[in-house]
């Protein structure tokens, strides 16, 4: 209705939020297709930590929402103030689901560094996101990217005291070798 009556679609409140980012945060796939339709644009607006609406879709977990934004064209390498990327969001909430799709349509984004240097592995690695770690593992993520203070997965993994990771880590670079 506030739409059909000339509502501002471009309106943002204090924290620089969209009405689709509102939208994307509340998972309601109706508005979010309908704002989409109105104003395409506001897929690519940032709020006050430089996130778009799919980054809040990744937050708060709203698969089907996060579809729709990749079906309507968001950057999938879209940065937030942090330089992180929607892949360094669904690996830091563990979201395995939301990691595959990213996967799918962007698998470059693997190795994509933060302004810490950690890539969406060792952004799972810290969370202990085990299954979001073998994704990206098998996907292809880098097992020696280090971030800015020279830490790797495994030097991450091993001081975070996870041992599955360990393993998982160990397994991947033994097979590396053997293939060599």
């Amino acid at each position: 209705q506030l739409i059909i009556s000339g509502a501002n679609l471009e309106a943002k409140n204090k924290w620089q939020e969209s009405p689709l980012h509102l939208a994307t945060s509340w998972g309601n796939i109706k508005i979010v297709r309908l704002l989409l339709e109105k104003k395409l644009k506001l897929i690519e607006e940032k709020d006050i930590d430089g996130n778009t609406p799919l980054f809040i879709a990744i937050l708060h977990g709203h698969e089907e929402v996060v579809k729709q934004l990749i079906i309507s064209g968001a950057k999938l390498e879209a940065r937030n103030k942090w330089r992180e990327t929607p892949l360094h969001y669904a690996s830091f909430f563990g979201n395995t689901k939301i990691v595959q799709l990213l996967l799918k349509r962007k698998p470059n984004l693997l190795d994509a560094k933060n302004k810490n240097g950690n890539t969406p592995l060792t952004t799972a690695i810290q969370e202990r996101h085990e299954e979001v770690v073998e994704q990206l593992i098998i996907s292809g993520a880098n097992l020696e990217a280090k971030n800015k203070w020279q830490e790797s997965p495994l030097h991450l993994a091993t001081s975070w005291g996870n041992i599955k990771i360990v393993r998982l880590l160990l397994e991947k670079k033994l097979k590396l070798i053997e293939e060599k």
